[in-house]
């Protein structure tokens, strides 16, 4: 036998030893220590954070919002907050009463929505806000509106110097894009038919609210303005014409976070369930009721306690620290009782096998964790190792979680060998009467025999060929056919608010989308090639798939600018011959100046010599046609490719939500990193256990199996991959080790002699662990059965995730198992 493993359970010997003769010195100790931890929990807090928590660090988006940030210079980073009016009555937003109750409760979201900062009240209205374009168009636009009303009503032609059109509005000589406000627009065919106004149809009119954060105490305000704002602009409340839907990072923590003390609720139900489950199988009513002793309850209720009192224990821990508790971290409690009371399980049974053996009860624990402590450890450690892969990971949400995750998985792994080692010499010691000493023939150990003879005869390892053939056709399609999105609305309830919220907003962008493009070079307007090649940027920019079929919905300063150069030349060119026919910046100034929606897009200075120096622009390009937030990931990287195809401009694409789609454009090969990375580590730490490098290439193999059923069938029972399925497949990978490890440790175990048939060892092994791991596996399905009751993605995904794991690696007595393991294992 190994070395590692060999010292492993002499290790295991003599705790065994000491823990029975002084259990309740051990009780002691592990309760005070975990009472200390949970000391910390007067000081926990809930938060959330679906935009910053998620998003990667050091990804693309981070440079592109320093880009804009440095272009408008920022003082600090940017916040946003949109307000969508669509009309209660389902016709046109651009009556004029409809106009005006929008704008009145803008007005009133900008300047009387307050809260007190260091003192004073404080509004949006205190903060530069990047938006304001929008609300000086809108209230221009009214304006336009109300005057050919006026004169409509008055029996007088409109007003030739407003036209009220899309995507631009003309008044008075100002040219007024139209189309970052105005969404689900119809123009008039007959652009005489309602005077000045060429707009039959506008569903939707959105404002954002694009503000600084400023210090941490002003950004906490913004934040409960904006929940102040939600609250305040409920259906009905503030105008019987328009419905006002407002989105923001902080309603939509908010309501995640609602969502996790929803969870409590089916918790509850879980565990009642669970605690029923134990009862029943743990004690042994061979004994009749009284067998339901203190004794026993004791038993049942620490082999459910010890896995909880560890997770609370880091969450007191993490809280005393100062890291609150996300959402996601609120999953680890059911994934410690799968494991913690799989480790309880393995532990009774092993005691159980010594019945009537007249040992002490030292002895018995000693010779009980020389059994089931290598492979409890074994587990323990691969698990560990899969959150450690989890907690190096650049999403702080994603970390975070593993981080927990991994201490209360060490924590519980002491608990259990101490605190419920413990308990078990302490309440199913012989003195107690609690033991029955089993019929070595009964009908299951005949049964089981018969399974395995089953097992390796050719005809059951054929049809489990055939099986896994099949099995794994299927479920490579389910790989296949699964896509990376992702969307805020997966994190909370569906019966929230936020759900229709999210819907209206998923049809503006549906109608368009503007993506502002910087240009730190522009090019050089002497040089020809230099323009020609920046117009070809444009174009394609303007004519990929997922662009606007209109090019006027896009907005290139600098191609209006070569119009007016050119006329300006040749005005020039009338009454002097010195004209040249070059273009050049130097007309900028007077361009500007006639064109003012353009002056906030270009940075100019005069050098020295005075001559104009355009220093940097930015432009709008539109998009349409985004279904899904995955779609507009998808747009968004393709102005990236763009962009990329045209380095000597320095360009840079931004969205406000570009940081959440990073994290879908990388979610895929990410969680496909961190498994390969998990299984390679979990192949290490298995041979350090289990001295035969096949048993633990089979283990392997089994392993990958699982994972692939388990994200097939995850795909084919509408899962998406998304961060939330990405964190339930590193759960998964390190439930399906605690199948493959018991029995191969088990198996490996018994042919250390050698000559044992094959047969035999998969008897042996079965004996072992078997029914322990049925009654882990049914335990940690009942578990989360309600939270498939409950409608929000993320726990209805968590509990798909293992009943998926279940099937597919506790299938061990009766029928064909999901994992391969035991009919390929080779004799040594």
């Amino acid at each position: 036998m190994d070395l590692v493993l060999r010292a492993l359970i002499a290790f295991y010997k003599m705790l065994g030893l000491a823990i029975g003769t002084h259990p309740l010195r051990y009780l002691s100790v592990t309760l005070v220590a975990s009472l200390l931890l949970l000391g910390g929990l007067y000081k926990i807090k809930l938060s959330d954070d679906v935009r910053a928590g998620y998003s990667k660090e050091g990804s693309r988006s981070i440079g592109e919002r320093n880009t804009y940030c440095e272009f408008f210079n920022c003082s600090s980073p940017v916040y946003a907050t949109t307000i969508v009016g669509t009309a209660f009555d389902g016709r046109s937003m651009i009556r004029q009463k409809h106009l005006e109750d929008f704008l009145v409760v803008v007005g009133l979201a900008l300047n009387n929505v307050t809260t007190v900062v260091r003192g004073y009240p404080f509004a949006f209205n205190n903060l530069t806000n990047h938006a304001s374009l929008s609300l000086q168009v809108l209230r221009l636009f009214l304006d336009g509106v109300k005057e050919q009303n006026e004169r409509e009503a008055s029996g007088l032609e409109h007003n030739p110097h407003i036209i009220l059109d899309y995507p631009f509005t003309h008044y008075y000589g100002q040219k007024i894009p139209m189309w970052n406000t105005l969404y689900g627009v119809t123009r008039t065919e007959n652009e005489n038919a309602t005077g000045g106004n060429h707009l039959e149809r506008v569903e939707y009119i959105s404002v954002v609210f694009l503000v600084e954060r400023g210090d941490e105490e002003t950004f906490t305000a913004v934040k409960r303005i904006e929940v102040l704002l939600f609250d305040l602009l409920t259906p009905g409340h503030q105008s019987d014409l328009v419905k006002f839907e407002v989105l923001g990072d902080e309603v939509v923590n908010r309501e995640v976070l609602r969502g996790a003390r929803g969870s409590v609720f089916y918790f509850l139900i879980g565990l009642v369930l669970l605690i029923i489950f134990v009862t029943v199988t743990v004690v042994d009513w061979r004994l009749g009721f009284g067998a339901l002793n203190r004794f026993s309850l004791l038993l049942v209720s620490t082999s459910i306690f010890s896995p909880l009192l560890a997770a609370t224990a880091v969450f007191g821990l993490l809280s005393a620290l100062g890291q609150p508790v996300n959402s996601m971290m609120c999953v680890m409690p059911f994934l410690l009782l799968g494991i913690g009371v799989d480790d309880a399980f393995l532990m009774i049974y092993g005691w159980r096998k010594l019945d009537g053996s007249g040992l002490t009860p030292a002895e018995r624990l000693s010779r009980t964790l020389q059994d089931v402590g290598p492979s409890i450890t074994i587990t323990s450690l691969t698990n560990v190792l899969a959150f450690s892969v989890g907690a190096v990971s650049s999403s702080p949400a994603i970390r975070a979680f593993c981080i927990c995750t991994t201490m209360a998985l060490v924590l519980d792994f002491i608990l259990e060998i101490a605190l419920f080692g413990a308990v078990v010499a302490v309440t199913c010691s012989e003195r107690h009467g609690t033991d029955f000493v089993p019929n070595k023939s009964t009908r299951s150990h005949r049964f089981l025999r018969v399974y395995c003879k089953l097992l390796v005869s050719w005809p059951v390892r054929l049809a489990t060929v055939v099986f896994l053939m099949a099995l794994w056709s299927v479920s490579t399609m389910g790989v296949l056919k699964l896509e990376s999105k992702f969307s805020p609305d997966k994190t909370f309830d569906t019966r929230s608010r936020l759900v229709e919220s999210f819907a209206v907003l998923k049809q503006v962008y549906t109608d368009h989308e503007n993506t502002l493009v910087i240009v730190n070079r522009p090019p050089r307007m002497e040089d020809k090639e230099d323009v020609a090649l920046f117009r070809a940027a444009v174009h394609d920019m303007r004519t990929f798939s997922g662009a606007c079929s209109s090019a006027s919905l896009t907005s290139v300063w600098l191609e209006d600018y070569i119009l007016f150069d050119k006329e300006v030349r040749d005005s020039v060119a009338l009454f002097s011959s010195n004209n040249t026919d070059s273009l050049s910046y130097d007309n900028v100034p007077e361009f500007l100046e006639a064109s003012a929606a353009y002056n906030h897009m270009v940075h100019w200075y005069l050098d020295d010599d005075g001559v104009v120096v355009v220093k940097s622009f930015s432009m709008y390009m539109c998009g349409s046609g985004s279904q899904s937030w995955a779609d507009r990931a998808h747009q968004l990287s393709e102005y990236r490719a763009i962009v990329d195809r045209y380095p000597s401009f320095n360009m840079s694409a931004f969205l406000f939500d570009s940081t959440i789609f990073d994290m879908i454009l990388s979610t895929a090969s990410v969680t496909l990193q961190s498994t390969i990375v998990t299984l390679v580590s979990m192949v290490i730490i298995c041979l350090l256990f289990i001295p035969h490098f096949g048993y633990v290439a089979v283990a392997t193999g089994s392993i990958v199996s699982m994972i692939l059923a388990v994200v097939g069938f995850l795909s084919w029972w509408n899962c998406d991959m998304d961060i939330i399925t990405m964190v339930d497949i590193l759960m998964a990978v390190g439930f399906t080790v605690d199948f493959t490890a018991h029995v191969t440790y088990h198996y490996s175990k018994t042919g250390e002699g050698g000559g044992a048939r094959k047969e035999e060892r998969l008897y042996s092994a079965f004996k072992s662990v078997g029914y322990p791991m049925i009654q882990a596996g049914f335990s940690t399905a009942l578990c989360v059965v309600p939270f498939l009751f409950y409608d929000v993605y993320m726990y209805t995904t968590f509990a798909k995730t293992i009943f998926l794991t279940v099937g597919a690696g506790r299938q061990l007595e009766p029928g064909v198992p999901f994992d391969f393991q035991h009919y390929f294992l080779l004799d040594n």
